[in-house]
């Protein structure tokens, strides 16, 4: 659920998936090598906005691809981006 999670609020505070990068969403095949080969980028063009190192390091744990060494929900990820 991490992934998923990591997904969703990169999705809110920039409006576009963090591997949707130059590609058509209707060809699955570009979509997942896009998800297996892209850098995810915390910059949006459309508009001026600063992401917090502390939620940067956040989406970052959570969309580590491999699952063996994404942060877990249960590892108190959160504490530090509530305290903000």
């Amino acid at each position: 659920m991490s992934w998923e999670l990591g997904v969703l609020i990169y999705r809110m505070l920039f409006g576009k998936y963090p591997f949707s990068r130059e590609c058509s969403t209707k060809d699955m095949l570009d979509v997942f090598k896009n998800i297996l080969f892209s850098e995810v980028i915390f910059k949006n063009e459309n508009f001026n906005v600063r992401i917090s190192e502390v939620c940067v390091n956040l989406i970052s744990g959570l969309l580590v691809k491999d699952f063996t060494k994404r942060v877990s929900i249960n590892d108190n990820i959160f504490d530090d981006w509530l305290e903000m």
